[in-house]
């Protein structure tokens, strides 16, 4: 089984945090955990980015420091079409 991140190291991303448009660059990933469910891969989870630590964010530290793949947008014009 292949996983694949949406993004890569040194990518800037794009998320909304109250109502404001937040972006930083990439720093490292985590990726999903792979399990082995009736003989059958099974991947739980979806993939972290983390941003610098010196980036003050609400929605960082309430994750645990990253921010999740459904959450970050490759522009801001891609994170507001979403809306």
């Amino acid at each position: 089984m292949e996983i694949t991140s949406k993004f890569n190291l040194k990518d800037r991303i794009f998320w909304l945090e109250h109502n404001k448009v937040r972006s930083a660059i990439v720093k490292s990933i985590q990726f999903p955990l792979v399990q082995m469910l009736k003989k059958k891969e099974t991947i739980v989870g979806q993939c972290m980015y983390f941003v610098s630590n010196r980036t003050n964010s609400s929605v960082i530290n309430w994750n645990g420091g990253g921010l999740r793949e459904n959450q970050i947008f490759k522009s801001k014009k891609e994170l507001l079409k979403n809306l």
